[in-house]
């Protein structure tokens, strides 16, 4: 059994959840793409988000909600806009090593159907 089976196996419930919900809430290309974003070590407000990413307000706060809630986005007040900063680096490392393995020539090429509606 390798060393992360072995993590995973002997991981509690409440930290197999915690550990769905990561992969859940990155699941979501526009939220990956935020984590990208911030993970160049920038500091934004959701209305820099708006106005970059083209969002309407309604989505950069759902997902900017959404990242918050998984502890990925850290969040403080400067007057009257929030800064939004990356809180933790795990979703970075997770993504450079799914980044890798997609670069990685394959066998056979896998099929992904892609359910972006979450």
């Amino acid at each position: 059994m390798s060393q992360v089976a072995a993590h995973y196996q002997d991981a509690t419930p409440a930290e197999r959840r915690r550990a769905v919900a990561l992969f859940k809430v990155l699941s979501h290309p526009e939220r990956l793409r935020l984590v990208c974003h911030l993970g160049d070590g920038r500091v934004t407000t959701q209305k820099e988000l708006v106005e970059e990413f083209d969002w309407p307000q309604s989505t950069a706060a759902r997902h900017v909600a959404a990242l918050r809630s998984a502890g990925l986005v850290g969040a403080e007040r400067d007057g009257t806009e929030i800064r939004l900063t990356l809180a933790t680096p795990v979703a970075l490392r997770l993504l450079e090593t799914v980044c890798d393995w997609v670069r990685e020539p394959q066998e056979e090429e896998a099929s992904f159907s892609v359910d972006s509606s979450f």
